[in-house]
């Protein structure tokens, strides 16, 4: 009765409660926007000081190595015992750097040069190394074993890193996504060409949205899709997804 007789008031009433609502989701998402940027760039800062912690070792060696006359390989071989025993002794600092070394061992295709050090990583405890540390050397571990030919241990490292991302899927989703890049490759390998395909497919929007459609990242999407749709017989969508890849 009190509604019928006040139903200008009510209805101005619900409808200031229903703006409220609505900015204060909006507010919350933004916020949790803000939080995610905020710890995408403190991960990237201490990415940044592990791998100029890295090089600072790596010149330090080769100056005692007698400069230009040491080879690079002396250089990352003297650098990579050093890191090894600043991790030994302080698991917790020394992670970043190693993290960052096996990286560049990663990088420049010495697998067997960056299997010990990203296994040290991927098996340290989580209780005295940073646990997103241990997801990534996870990771970055099943892609060498990828390469060195042992799917089934990367498919195994691959989910373990996997599991942890998904403790805090929205703050952990860039690594999600970019995981799925590795994923694809495991099932075309085990012969399932066509999930490969889909998987890539159905991540893409989400690289696009976290990264921007002409991002670095985008682009190793395009290309990798493009090699699935080519091994499969899709001319066209490979053709489609290459010129999309060569873009970036």
């Amino acid at each position: 009765r009190w509604l019928r007789r006040h139903r200008w008031q009510a209805s101005a009433l619900a409808a200031g409660v229903a703006s409220l609502a609505i900015g204060l989701g909006v507010a919350l998402v933004h916020a949790a926007e803000a939080s995610r940027q905020r710890d995408v760039a403190l991960r990237e800062q201490a990415r940044l000081e592990a791998v100029q912690q890295a090089v600072f070792v790596m010149f330090g060696d080769a100056s005692e190595r007698g400069g230009r006359e040491a080879t690079a390989a002396a250089v990352l071989d003297g650098a990579a015992r050093r890191i090894v025993e600043g991790y030994e002794r302080d698991p917790a600092a020394g992670a970043p750097v190693l993290h960052a070394l096996g990286e560049l061992y990663f990088l420049v295709t010495d697998y067997a040069a960056a299997e010990p050090l990203l296994r040290r990583l991927a098996e340290a405890d989580p209780r005295k190394v940073d646990p997103s540390l241990v997801a990534a050397g996870q990771y970055d571990l099943a892609q060498v074993r990828l390469r060195t030919g042992d799917a089934a241990s990367a498919a195994t490292l691959l989910a373990q890193a996997q599991a942890f991302w998904q403790t805090d899927a929205s703050r952990w989703e860039s690594r999600l996504v970019d995981s799925r890049l590795l994923q694809a490759q495991l099932l075309r390998q085990a012969g399932d060409g066509d999930g490969a395909i889909t998987l890539l497919r159905e991540a893409l929007p989400r690289r696009i949205a976290i990264s921007g459609a002409h991002h670095r990242e985008t682009g190793v999407f395009h290309n990798n899709l493009g090699v699935a749709l080519f091994a499969a017989g899709d001319l066209d969508g490979a053709r489609s997804s290459f010129a999309a890849a060569r873009e970036v």
